[in-house]
């Protein structure tokens, strides 16, 4: 169920899903009212509710009487403690997932291992300097505002209804708090390297390309040529190419990622392409350091050295050429790739049994490693491949030109010597480069 929040100034705000129910504003500071309903120093929500942080316009909104809701981060909206997982313009069981906009089933967690031996070894009730709960806001459109409503909604929702169940220290919301680039100092979530946007991305699976079709290209192609007078005997040569190849690859990202400033936006993408052409198996092979958030083309070069030692017999009275090229493929096709989050993200829940300066969070730092939360809540809670990608990975697309080399390929033609002709200028030892 989907409900509406009430302002401060008491107007009801857009309605969404459900009907508009009655609810509460925050008031000032009073002695008389509990510590627990407190969202900061100075506002309190009457009843108990749920504070929920007005990101857009500051300040604190009111879940009625419900201290187990889940907030919207940036709508005025919120869910019941009972169904707390935030859907589009649902609300979800914490033991469900949101799959395009719907409330499905997820495996059932009794399926996998448990997290650890003992849950509680892992969390602590702590006091500290206030953190308000207000989280950042990381800006409309970018990958970090997407994990971080992905988490809140889902993800550490199925976290913190696991622990209110036989868990002394209960958890209410919980929010990303910040995307630091490293965990060194970051040891609890109000420590100051606990925030930041200093997130850095890796490609997610392998490229996908549209064009299967190599254009074939001889260059460098380097001629020998020996000629042998003698009536009975075979002369043996070895024609030797030697030759530095540049390697060129263009990428220009035509659908990228919205990057946070300070976010590291890019990415080593690797690429390992088989091709079956008519005469022979091609393949194509690079590792670029690509930034997925600007337009512009972008070029790389690479170089690679090719030496190939060919042995040529050059029979009696006959003249022979060796010619040896490299064969390269060249390749333009458009791609489409994922890029996710391989760096800390730091979070942490309200406790809403205590008051606001209360937090629980994991003292096992792992835990604030986005590929050992992709782990969790696979493993742990049942949510598929595809949840994982909608929350931690993003699209991009985009042209890759590729010009590559293949190998390198000889061959010998033979003229036998006319009755009477010999070895002269035109048929010495020569090189001739095209």
């Amino acid at each position: 169920m989907l409900i509406m929040l009430v302002s401060v100034s008491g107007k009801s705000l857009v309605q969404r899903a459900v009907p508009a129910v009655t609810l509460t504003q925050t008031h000032t500071a009073s002695r008389d009212i509990p510590s627990n309903w407190y969202c900061d120093d100075d506002v309190y929500c009457e009843d108990g509710g749920a504070c929920c942080p007005d990101i857009v316009n500051g300040g604190f909104l009111c879940a009625g009487s419900d201290m187990w809701a889940n907030c919207f981060l940036f709508e005025q909206s919120y869910c019941y403690g009972e169904r707390p997982m935030i859907c589009g313009d649902h609300c979800c069981y914490a033991d469900e997932a949101c799959r395009n906009g719907l409330c499905e089933a997820r495996v059932s967690k009794a399926l996998h291992a448990p997290m650890v031996p003992q849950l509680t070894s892992r969390f602590v009730r702590t006091i500290g300097p206030s953190l308000k709960w207000f989280p950042d806001n990381w800006g409309e459109g970018t990958m970090l505002r997407s994990i971080q409503e992905g988490l809140h909604n889902q993800f550490l929702v199925a976290i913190a209804d696991e622990w209110r169940n036989g868990f002394e220290n209960r958890p209410g919301q919980c929010w990303v708090i910040g995307f630091p680039a490293e965990l060194s100092q970051c040891n609890s979530p109000w420590d100051d390297g606990c925030k930041g946007s200093d997130a850095t991305i890796v490609q997610d699976g392998d490229m996908t390309f549209y064009n299967t079709n190599p254009i074939l290209k001889p260059v460098n192609e380097v001629t020998l040529s020996w000629c042998n007078a003698d009536p009975t005997q075979t002369q043996t040569h070895k024609h030797t190419y030697a030759y530095t190849e540049t390697q060129t690859h263009e990428v220009t990202v035509e659908m990228g990622i919205k990057a946070t400033v300070g976010m590291e936006s890019k990415t080593t993408f690797k690429g390992d392409m088989l091709f079956a052409s008519a005469e022979e198996e091609l393949t194509m092979k690079f590792e670029l350091e690509v930034s997925t958030s600007i337009s512009e083309s972008q070029k790389f070069e690479v170089e690679r050295k090719w030496d190939v030692e060919n042995t040529v017999s050059v029979g009696p009275r006959s003249h022979v050429t060796s010619s040896c090229w490299l064969s390269t493929s060249e390749l333009s096709s458009p791609f489409e790739a994922k890029v996710k989050i391989n760096s800390p993200i730091v979070w942490g829940c309200s406790s809403p049994e205590n008051d606001y300066n209360y937090y629980i969070y994991p003292t096992d730092k792992g835990l604030w490693q986005s590929f050992n939360l992709e782990s969790l809540m696979a493993d742990r809670y049942g949510f598929s491949k595809d949840d994982l990608s909608a929350i931690f990975s993003t699209e991009i697309g985009g042209t890759w030109t590729g010009i590559v080399g293949q190998r390198v390929q000889c061959v010998t033609n033979t003229i036998e010597l006319k009755p009477g002709e010999t070895c002269g200028r035109e048929h010495s030892n020569a090189t001739l480069i095209v």
